[in-house]
């Protein structure tokens, strides 16, 4: 049986018993829970503070009625508080088939993760952070320490069209699955655009507290210029009031020193920042991906067709409208199309493109 607990006490009280007890009355609520359920029963702490806790308890020697008969009595024998104190808020809850519908549904999400990561072109930096956070999870959640987790912000250096939405998506995925954030719905991430203008930044964000457990993007490319005006360091300090409820990815277009530096000081200063710098994709790296799209329509591409590729690339960048990986796929619908009306013209029939099938086309 698995039973969702949750107390939380008034500071003032805490302070008071923990000085006629010798022990924080937290802790000690831990072990009178532990005596509850017996020395097989396991207790799994979510999240725990000074004056509260949140615990999953799991165990099977005594039933729902009992362990709740018993737990009040507890309250009543040990720190004197019954239903209706003013000094406690006390909620616990059986969970029932649906919640453990859901740990099946994050543990196979936390298995679909790892080959979307291993198909991620380049981006070492990212992938080195998700080992770290994969890494130091298990510790996390032992000690029941998901705030800590959650203190840190990060500043993503990534250019546009480079897949930073899927960069995210995969980010929120994985702490949700082993248990360091818990978002409120699906929708696990939020991306905004930081506005830079005569008004405070903040404006844009006054209703953010209908927001919250939602992974939070702010695209602050527009203020790297502005980096130490009131109005954005005012912003930052109100984004940290308010931290805990929220994971913060800080966004700017990639950027080398020393303006990157400049930028991830300017976020230390306020919040606790991990800064993750995503390269620039190679050529070769463009046209290892372009067969993604290909293959999709049973088309490859041959290894002798690479100059006209990267020609190709060449005069897309030179527009000033270059996207990325979106427009490496717009050339991979090109490349399809000149294949087969080369095939039309040449009774042809053959789904893999060389260098005469893109020849002129840059």
């Amino acid at each position: 049986m698995k039973v969702h607990f949750r107390a939380e006490f008034a500071r003032d009280w805490v302070m008071t018993r923990e000085n006629t007890m010798g022990k924080n009355p937290i802790n000690h609520l831990r072990e009178c829970v532990q005596q509850i359920i017996g020395p097989s029963g396991n207790i799994k702490t979510l999240d725990s503070g000074y004056t509260d806790c949140n615990l999953m308890l799991i165990f099977d020697e005594i039933d729902y009625e009992v362990f709740e008969m018993k737990l009040w009595q507890v309250l009543e024998d040990e720190f004197q508080i019954g239903k209706g104190s003013r000094e406690a808020n006390i909620r616990y809850e059986k969970i029932m088939e649906k919640e453990e519908a859901e740990e099946v549904k994050k543990a196979e999400m936390l298995a679909a993760i790892q080959p979307k990561v291993d198909s991620l072109l380049s981006c070492a930096p990212y992938k080195e952070l998700l080992h770290e956070i994969n890494t130091i999870a298990p510790q996390v959640t032992s000690l029941g320490v998901q705030r800590i987790f959650n203190s840190r912000a990060y500043l993503f250096s990534v250019d546009e069209g480079c897949g930073y939405t899927t960069y995210l998506n995969i980010f929120a995925n994985l702490v949700e699955s082993l248990e360091l954030f818990e978002f409120t719905d699906d929708s696990r991430v939020i991306e905004t655009v930081v506005e830079y203008n005569d008004k405070d930044p903040w404006l844009q964000y006054n209703a953010i507290g209908k927001f919250r457990n939602k992974l939070i993007s702010f695209d602050i490319s527009q203020w790297v210029e502005h980096l130490d005006e009131p109005n954005f360091k005012r912003f930052l300090r109100k984004l940290r009031s308010i931290q805990k409820d929220y994971i913060y990815v800080f966004r700017i277009h990639y950027t080398e020193e020393p303006l990157l530096s400049r930028v991830y000081q300017v976020l230390s200063d306020a919040l606790y920042t991990k800064s993750v710098v995503f390269p620039q994709f190679t050529y070769k790296e463009y046209f290892e991906f372009v067969s993604q799209p290909l293959g999709k329509y049973g088309f490859s591409v041959s290894d002798d067709a690479k100059d006209e590729f990267n020609k190709k690339v060449l005069d897309e960048k030179s527009k000033g409208d270059f996207y990325g990986l979106r427009t490496m796929r717009k050339i991979a619908y090109e490349m399809m199309y000149r294949k087969m009306l080369n095939n039309a013209i040449n009774n042809g029939n053959s789904m893999i493109i060389h260098a005469d099938d893109l020849e002129g086309w840059a």
